[in-house]
């Protein structure tokens, strides 16, 4: 008996160090996304930005101005210094996520090695998504689409996974798997389709689902809350040599039947 209540009393002390523990936990703050972390790979985020805030996906992304005004807290929306340390910091893989409620809703994995902070976006250096009609580069040599691009095709469109773009002519045909729309610049002009005619920027636009859909469609096109680039040190397995194969055996020589002698009758 006296053993069951010391048991008691020391589960009693275990709860409360784990409630005081919980408690202390940085709380986040209201609205904000949970970041999913994938620890096991050393991923780390570099950039967030958040839907209608005024940021701009592109020029923000590559300006150094923000890294030193805003940092990684809280899930906030930032811009890590080490972008502009891309070598110096060995970064091997490049991941692209969208977050809508909370929920992760696309992703697409890019080869990092050798590359910079924008040259990584490219069809060529796509390792993996979470799209089936988007394959990577070892299923097929082309894109099969008119833009993979970090610029986009002008000032306002970037970010750019596009199968199809008609550039005002005939929007309702107008489709793709990923796109960024930013705020235009003063005093330039631009063939607006009726999708691209937002109020706040940036919007941040992905096909619903695991294939391209048509940007004009509503049911198909969703409307992130929030994107997310992240690196990881950790290198891509390097492809096995092929294995040697064995000699072929040598060939039996075929009999000359023009030797052949037919046996003498008795």
């Amino acid at each position: 008996m006296y053993f069951i209540f010391e048991t008691c009393i020391l589960l009693s002390l275990c709860m409360k160090c784990l409630c005081g523990i919980v408690s202390a936990l940085p709380q986040l703050p209201q609205g904000a996304i949970r970041v999913l972390v994938h620890d096991e790979d050393d991923w780390e985020p570099v950039y967030r930005v958040y839907r209608k805030t005024g940021w701009n996906s592109h020029d923000d992304f590559i300006s150094k101005e923000r890294s030193v005004h805003d940092g990684d807290e809280d899930d906030s929306q930032f811009r890590s210094w080490k972008l502009d340390q891309w070598n110096n910091n060995k970064i091997e893989r490049v991941r692209v996520e969208l977050y809508d409620d909370g929920d992760e809703v696309m992703e697409m994995e890019f080869e990092g090695h050798l590359q910079n902070a924008t040259g990584f976006f490219n069809f060529n250096n796509l390792r993996r998504s979470t799209y089936k009609d988007l394959p990577d580069i070892k299923t097929v040599k082309m894109f099969p689409g008119d833009s993979f691009d970090f610029d986009g095709d002008d000032d306002a469109r970037h970010w750019t996974v596009s199968a199809r773009h008609s550039g005002g002519r005939d929007c309702d045909r107008d489709e793709g798997w990923f796109q960024v729309l930013d705020k235009p610049k003063p005093g330039r002009s631009r063939c607006v389709c009726g999708y691209e005619n937002v109020d706040e920027y940036p919007t941040i636009m992905y096909a619903k689902g695991n294939r391209k859909a048509r940007w004009a469609d509503p049911n198909s096109v969703g409307y992130a809350d929030m994107m997310q680039v992240s690196v990881s040190r950790k290198p891509y397995p390097k492809p096995e040599p092929p294995k040697a194969q064995p000699p072929p055996a040598p060939k039996r020589p075929m009999p000359n039947m023009n030797q052949y002698q037919p046996p003498l009758q008795q």
